[in-house]
């Protein structure tokens, strides 16, 4: 299969820009943190013995939790260079006709970044009444992550972020990861500052006696008898 008219000097131009709160209902007042996210930073601003760091903590909380099982069907093997336009084109093709066999009409392709941008461009260069516009291309979840960490060193450019986050790693590292690169270093590095601010503010709040005593019996021998994810959120606090 091979793909006419694509104008490489064109990449997004045709991309509607909307809202997204018109279609996912985005509170105009952002959530508050949840009860899991709170009581960590708690026990690690009280320095509660026997706490994981994040990681080991998550872990703990969904033990237990699983999904239903799934499997992947390879499709045939496109020889070809996977940069190319024609082969990009052609992944979107049989994907769309591999739904429209099943009469599925959305059909979400995930890409790495590179292609994505490819199939971005494709999808956004057919017109609308051929079966290119059931296509949903998103970015892979690694690269997303990525891009979501490099979004929150621009935004917080200026802020002395990139001073704090110095006084731990070396300069140049600290370049890399606000960038998005250096991914679990970055990750790292803004769950050190998360804990720093957490403990700044727990610090100025007013918290009860009876709520410490709560807090302090649910995280204590928290990796003997961790709780589950649902008790945390269905207990007051």
């Amino acid at each position: 299969m091979l793909i006419q008219g694509i104008n490489e000097d064109a990449i997004f131009a045709e991309i509607d820009m909307s809202m997204l709160n018109q279609y996912l209902g985005v509170p105009e007042q952002p959530d508050r943190p949840t009860e899991h996210d709170t009581l960590w930073s708690y026990a690690k601003w009280q320095q509660t013995p026997g706490i994981p760091e994040w990681k080991g903590y998550m872990h703990s909380l969904i033990k237990g939790m699983y999904s239903e099982k799934t499997k992947v069907i390879p499709l045939p093997f496109i020889n070809s260079p996977p940069s190319d336009y024609d082969t990009a084109y052609t992944a979107l093709k049989m994907a769309l006709e591999l739904c429209e066999k099943v009469n599925q009409k959305c059909c979400i392709l995930t890409f790495d970044q590179p292609l994505y941008i490819k199939c971005r461009e494709i999808v956004a260069s057919s017109p609308p009444d051929t079966i290119m516009s059931n296509a949903v291309v998103r970015l892979g979840g690694f690269h997303l992550l990525m891009s979501f960490l490099g979004c929150i060193g621009y935004l917080m450019g200026g802020s002395g972020l990139k001073e704090v986050l110095c006084t731990v790693y070396a300069p140049l590292s600290v370049d890399h990861m606000l960038q998005g690169h250096a991914f679990a270093r970055a990750v790292r590095g803004h769950i050190l500052v998360q804990t720093a601010l957490s403990k700044i503010i727990f610090s100025q709040m007013d918290i009860t006696d009876d709520e410490q005593k709560n807090i302090k019996e649910t995280m204590t021998n928290f990796l003997d008898d961790s709780p589950s994810l649902s008790s945390l959120h269905n207990t007051p606090y």
